[in-house]
C-alpha cells in the first residue's frame, strides 16, 4: 500500500482475524489474544499507529458481530464470564479516566474488542475477547514484547512472501536465542511495517497465546 492505511485493508484483515478468533472460541493454540497495530515509518508514525488501531478495532468489532451470527460462541462457565465482564469494566474505567481506550462488545459476553491506548501487557479472558493496541514502530514493538521473549516461538504468517517476517525462536526457553533481538525475531522490519502483513508468534507453554502484528 506504499504506507497508505486503507479501510479496505483493515476490513480484509479483520475478517480473517475474526475467523481465527472464533475458531475454537479463541481456545486454540494459535488463537490471537492481542493485535499490535504498528505505525508506518516516518514523522507521522505515532499518528499512523493510532489510526491503524482505530481502523482495525472498528473493523474487527463488525467482523466478530457477523461471525457471531454465523458461528455463535459456545457456552462458558460463570467464572469465565466474570473474567470477561471484569476486563471490560476495567477498560471502560480507563476510558472514563481520559485514556484513549474504547470497548466494543456484544450485549452478552459473546465477543469483545478493546482498543487499547498502548502495548502494555494485559490479561486475556479469552472466549472471543481481543485487544487491539497501537505501537509506534517495530522497535517499540520489540521492546513491548521483551517480557514475553523466553516463551515466544514462530508460527506461519499471513501476507505475501516478500512481506513475511521471518523469526527465530528456541525449542526450550533455556536455550540461547539465535537472534540479538529481545524477542528472538531477527527480521521485524527496521524501517516500518506494511499494513496487511500479519505475523503470528506463539507463546510457548500456553494453550491460547498468540499475538498478531499488523
Amino acid at each position: 500500500t506504499g504506507g497508505v492505511i486503507e479501510e479496505s485493508t483493515a476490513q480484509d484483515i479483520a475478517r480473517r482475524l475474526a475467523l481465527d478468533i472464533a475458531l475454537w472460541d479463541q481456545l486454540g493454540c494459535l488463537s490471537p489474544v492481542v493485535i499490535y497495530a504498528v505505525g508506518v515509518a516516518g514523522s507521522e508514525a505515532n499518528k499512523s499507529s493510532e489510526l491503524w488501531a482505530d481502523l482495525l478495532a472498528d473493523a474487527l468489532a463488525t467482523a466478530l458481530a457477523s461471525t457471531e451470527q454465523q458461528w455463535p460462541r459456545g457456552e462458558i462457565d460463570p467464572a469465565s464470564a466474570r473474567d470477561v465482564v471484569r476486563e471490560r469494566s476495567e477498560a471502560e474505567l480507563r476510558a472514563a479516566a481520559g485514556r484513549n481506550v474504547r470497548v466494543m462488545a456484544s450485549d452478552s459476553t459473546a465477543w469483545t474488542v478493546v482498543r487499547e491506548n498502548g502495548p502494555d501487557l494485559r490479561p486475556a479472558p479469552l472466549h472471543r475477547f481481543i485487544r487491539v493496541a497501537p505501537v509506534i514502530s517495530p522497535a517499540a514493538l520489540v521492546e513491548a514484547l521483551g517480557p514475553m521473549g523466553p516463551t515466544l516461538r514462530p508460527s506461519p504468517s499471513r501476507g505475501s512472501a516478500s512481506k513475511r517476517p521471518r523469526c527465530v525462536a528456541n525449542s526450550r526457553p533455556s536455550e540461547p536465542r539465535e537472534s540479538a533481538g529481545p524477542v528472538g525475531c531477527r527480521a521485524l522490519p527496521s524501517g516500518g511495517t506494511t499494513p496487511g502483513a500479519v505475523y503470528w508468534p506463539r507463546w510457548r507453554g500456553s494453550p491460547t497465546s498468540s499475538v498478531s502484528v499488523c
